[in-house]
Formats: structure tokens, C-alpha cells, sequence
């Protein structure tokens, strides 16, 4: 019963954190292409199941499941990421 619990409760999170990294670019503004998705393989890199235990394991799987919606989102973010950094960018001319 314990199994079903955690394993439904990863699941909410992960359903309901959804595209969190491409959120959290929009947020911070950081001015990178694919933001949401780099975001993503940060949390991947810093989830170590071996070392973080459970903790380690839901950061992992969150990050994988909302690495494909991230992609989306950012994907259809990317015209305004163009502008951005379009209009930040300095006068080459």
C-alpha cells in the first residue's frame, strides 16, 4: 500500500510540475535558447539517487517527465526568445 502511495504521490508532482523549467526561464528571464529544457538536465545532473535516496529519485523522475513538455513550451516560446535576445543584443554595425 505504501508503494501505491509514493508512486501515485510522484505522480501528481510530476503531472503537476510539468513544464516548470520552461516557467521558471520565463521567471528569471535568462535569456537562453531552450531554457526549460537546459533547466531540466541541470536538475537531472544534480539528482543523484545514490546520494540524495528518495529525494534524489522523485527530483529525477520530475525532471525527465517534464523534460518533453519543456521541449514544447520552449519550442513555441522561441519567437520571443529570438526578440529578446535580438533586442539585448549589442550593435554589431
Amino acid at each position: 500500500m505504501a508503494k501505491v502511495a509514493v508512486a501515485l504521490l510522484v505522480t501528481i508532482a510530476a503531472v503537476t510540475l510539468s513544464g516548470c523549467g520552461t516557467f521558471g526561464e520565463l521567471c528569471c528571464m535568462h535569456g537562453r535558447f531552450y531554457g526549460g529544457v537546459q533547466n531540466d538536465v541541470e536538475w537531472l545532473k544534480e539528482s543523484s539517487p545514490a546520494a540524495q535516496g528518495p529525494r534524489g529519485v522523485a527530483l529525477a523522475v520530475v525532471s525527465l517527465v517534464d523534460m518533453p513538455v519543456s521541449a514544447v513550451a520552449d519550442t513555441l516560446l522561441l519567437p520571443r526568445d529570438i526578440e529578446n535576445i535580438w533586442i539585448e543584443a549589442p550593435d554589431l554595425g
